[in-house]
């Protein structure tokens, strides 16, 4: 008698119960992937502003002369950094830009906190204008406040810039908390 070879393979049954499995897996994890994408473009948006604010403030130095950040209308996720203009307005000789189509804003609002741009660092790295202190406050539109991991980007009138959470709470020892 020929013995015949042993089938190998998945059953249907167990076909079936595997993409039941992986469907409600999915349906609890999609809302947390959500989530953490939209919260890592507030981070990318905040990212940004701190990269043009600090480059122009290392520049400043540098150049010994007073540098400017301007920030892309609507979108703060572009900045230009030059030479600050005469007082005609316009940018004098561009150091670096940075479009506002790298990364990816999406719903990302910024709010400046009404001190309102360009901002001009000076040859000792302070900010001379807008009058420091100057906070930016970086949300997402799109999530509720309690998904949303706001982020501050906050200007010291020295010169200092730094991002922040100003959801950790107070007196902590994070070093990612707004101080007052």
């Amino acid at each position: 008698m020929v013995k015949q070879p042993k089938q190998t393979g998945f059953t249907m049954i167990e076909l079936v119960i595997t993409v039941a499995v992986l469907a409600v897996i999915a349906t609890f994890a999609i809302p947390g992937y959500q989530q953490m994408v939209e919260n890592s473009k507030i981070r990318t948006v905040a990212e940004s502003i701190l990269t043009g604010l600090q480059l122009a403030r290392a520049e400043a130095v540098k150049r010994n002369e007073n540098v400017q950040v301007e920030f892309a209308a609507g979108n703060a996720a572009g900045w230009t950094v030059c030479l600050q203009p005469t007082p005609a307005g316009a940018c004098a000789s561009t150091i670096r830009s940075r479009p506002q189509q790298e990364g990816s804003a999406g719903n990302v609002t910024v709010v400046d906190g009404g001190a309102g741009g360009p901002y001009v660092f000076n040859s000792l790295g302070q900010l001379v204008s807008p009058a420091g202190p100057v906070t930016i406050t970086i949300d997402n539109a799109a999530m509720a406040a309690a998904d949303s991991r706001q982020l501050e980007v906050r200007i010291a009138v020295g010169g200092s810039v730094r991002s922040c959470d100003p959801n950790l709470a107070a007196g902590g020892t994070d070093p990612r908390r707004c101080t007052p």
